[in-house]
């Protein structure tokens, strides 16, 4: 992109002198139009290159699918067909497999390539078992 405005500045800083003379040298009374029609050439390329540079004319956009309640995996395939990528954020408990939450959320219009933030559920640990009880049993010496 640097290469195409320096390219076009170069070919400005050379057709605006060209043109001021051809116009003093044809003696034109009225100036206005060709002026007018001079900026307007001139402000014609940048807009094109920008636009294709930053492919304003060719990005698609998709709808952020709800991926609450889906194993990772199938969240991420999802995605991965809507031409979405997926990142899970990292959690300060050990995450099961289960999608929790995600950002932007579901609904949300996005460019396709953009990619989606997923918290996963915590996973619960294991309860300790309880100790056993020897309740009605009578211990005697």
């Amino acid at each position: 992109m640097t290469k195409f405005f320096i390219i076009y500045f170069a070919a400005v800083i050379v057709l605006v002198p060209l043109l001021s003379l051809l116009v003093a040298f044809l003696k034109v009374k009225h100036t206005l139009p060709i002026i007018i029609l001079v900026a307007i050439a001139l402000t014609i390329p940048p807009i094109y290159g920008y636009n294709k540079y930053m492919r304003l004319d060719t990005v698609e956009e998709t709808v952020v699918p709800d991926l609450v309640g889906q194993r990772l995996g199938n969240a991420e395939a999802m995605l991965e067909d809507l031409g979405l990528k997926a990142q899970v954020t990292e959690s300060v408990m050990p995450a099961s497999n289960i999608v929790k939450s995600h950002h932007p959320e579901a609904g949300m219009l996005v460019k396709r390539g953009r990619t989606i933030y997923i918290v996963l559920e915590d996973e619960v640990p294991p309860r300790p078992a309880e100790p056993a009880t020897n309740e009605g049993s009578s211990e005697t010496d």
